[in-house]
């Protein structure tokens, strides 16, 4: 619907080309001015903005947004160019993402508003922070013309990063970093990342929509004003981050014995994991005995997979998918079984016991999987005294639901292994995404790092645990708030993985005194009712109002 309002945005950014479409569509008369140039001032179609290379058109403008780039300097320097030439009582606000904004007023604009959009492939919402001298009225008019857009303005104190967005950064800079060690492929990192956390982009293509130095300046500034936490660590190139061509996977040898669905299996462990396997095992037709510690553990295991095939099939079905499974507790299943996944307490004695005793029974040949989510595949796969026929297989939980399994090769894993396991997630109907060995291998190395980094959001700053999860889902995009997500997760889980990934790291740096709190107080979330995460952060200090 077209407003009287005209609208510029200086830039030549992603972010300066996707919001001032987004004014346009919104009805705003919108230029975009990359200034120095000579492109002409004409729309090349009624569906996007005029272009101009003369900041004079600023004059004309009821909204002014400048999206000049990260560097503090440089935004300085534009700004108090745009002022000579803007309109008295213009809306007029700078569009970054890392960057305070007492880091860029001047006095010929002070006051200036500052617009964080970090998702110009999702330009829904903004963080938007306000000068004390700006006056209402403008304030109204760019928080009209956004809205106008389908953008919704969220109020936000002054800080270096914004509240959701310098985590957000963070993570396509750890992301970035993944691919730089070589842990992965920039396709397999987004592939997870999407496939294991519900995420409508991965986080390299993100990057890649932002530029990866856009990411790293960005960060600087944040970490300028918050400290070393907050720098950057990547040194990608744009070149690495786009898509790769899948690698191509060595044929096994064909045989009966190789055909995964009749593969006998055995998943070791009577737990959620555990049962969510068993079932995704019987539904795609495998001979499957779940092998508990105890009969009364075995039986509760048969109920609950029972139970959840009885969510989705009935009459023959059902008899046959339950007719596959046996449950137990003899370790005599073990001497026969061409499978043995491994989905027990992720504790690495334990663990590294179960390999031992696989690797003494198991029959020769007989592909041994483990399901750990942060231990070395490499040391279970020496435990067991056969690291050949070892591989690491991190399903995500539900299993039913989540389509994404880590193929984890250890450093002497077959290639026969690896496609072996290949082709028994592909039968399941899941998407492998090969990874390296290390500590967290991809989901986790990003996802709880980043849970942490939005508990020092709270912590260091007093923002509001619901506010931030409704900053997180509508600026940055995620599915779910961080809080929310622990909620999920569990604060002991996130907990443990973040003591082993900081151990691994070396940097000395601990899991928040949050998360530490709310464990130590048994506010676990949606495990432990009446005591939920949030609950505890609502009523924690920050060391802002310490």
């Amino acid at each position: 619907m077209p407003t009287d309002r005209t609208a510029v945005v200086v830039g030549t950014s992603t972010t300066a080309e996707a919001l001032a479409r987004a004014l346009h569509t919104g009805g705003a008369d919108t230029v975009l001015v990359t200034p120095g140039t000579d492109t002409p001032q004409a729309r090349t179609d009624s569906g996007t903005p005029r272009r101009s290379g003369e900041l004079g058109d600023l004059a004309q403008a009821d909204v002014v947004v400048l999206a000049g780039g990260e560097d503090p300097a440089a935004l300085r320097r534009l700004v108090a160019r745009a002022a000579r030439h803007r309109a008295p009582g213009s809306a007029f606000a700078v569009a970054c993402l890392g960057p305070a904004l007492a880091e860029l007023r001047i006095p010929e604009a002070d006051d200036l508003m500052l617009v964080r959009l970090p998702r110009p492939d999702l330009i829904r919402a903004a963080e938007l922070t306000v000068s004390p001298r700006t006056a209402p009225q403008t304030l109204d008019l760019l928080d009209e013309t956004l809205r106008d857009a389908g953008i919704t303005a969220h109020t936000v104190t002054d800080t270096a990063g914004g509240h959701s967005t310098a985590p957000f950064l963070r993570l396509l800079d750890r992301a970035m970093r993944l691919v730089e060690e070589g842990r992965a492929d920039a396709t397999a990192v987004d592939t997870a990342m999407r496939l294991g956390c519900g995420w409508r982009s991965g986080p390299l293509q993100l990057a890649a929509e932002l530029g990866p130095e856009t990411v790293r300046q960005a960060l600087a500034a944040v970490a300028r004003e918050r400290g070393p936490r907050w720098a950057p660590a990547s040194a990608l190139p744009a070149a690495q981050l786009l898509p790769t061509a899948a690698p191509e996977t060595q044929e096994a040898a064909r045989g009966e014995e190789d055909e995964p669905g009749r593969e006998r299996v055995v998943v070791v462990g009577s737990g959620t994991m555990a049962c969510g396997i068993a079932e995704a095992l019987v539904r795609s037709g495998h001979r499957t005995d779940l092998l508990a510690r105890s009969a009364p553990s075995a039986q509760r295991a048969r109920e609950s997979v029972e139970f959840a095939l009885e969510q989705t099939l009935a009459g023959d079905d059902l008899t046959a998918a339950t007719g596959l499974l046996a449950t137990g507790c003899e370790e005599r299943v073990l001497s026969d079984a061409q499978i043995v996944i491994e989905a027990v307490v992720e504790d690495p004695a334990v663990k590294s016991a179960l390999f031992a005793r696989m690797g003494e029974v198991c029959p020769a040949g007989t592909l041994l999987a483990t399901t750990t989510s942060s231990l070395s595949v490499h040391a279970l796969a020496t435990a067991s005294g056969r690291p050949e026929h070892v591989v690491g297989l991190h399903f995500f939980n539900p299993v039913r639901h989540l389509g994404l399994v880590e193929l984890v090769p250890a450093r002497a894993t077959s290639r026969r292994t690896a496609e072996r396991a290949r082709q028994l997630v592909e039968g399941l109907g899941k998407i492998p995404v090969r990874c390296a060995d290390r500590r967290g291998f991809l989901v986790n190395a990003l996802l709880f790092p980043y849970l942490d980094d939005a508990l020092e959001q709270l912590w260091s700053f007093g923002s509001e645990p619901a506010r931030l999860d409704v900053l997180a889902k509508s600026v940055t995009g995620l599915p779910l708030g961080p809080v929310r997500l622990l909620e999920t997760v569990g604060a002991d889980v996130a907990l443990a993985v973040l003591d082993q990934l900081c151990a691994a790291d070396g940097s000395g740096v601990a899991p928040s005194p949050l998360l530490q709190g709310a464990v130590a107080a048994g506010h676990l979330g949606r495990k432990s009712p009446g005591r939920s995460v949030r609950a505890f952060l609502d009523r924690a200090p920050s060391r802002a109002a310490a």
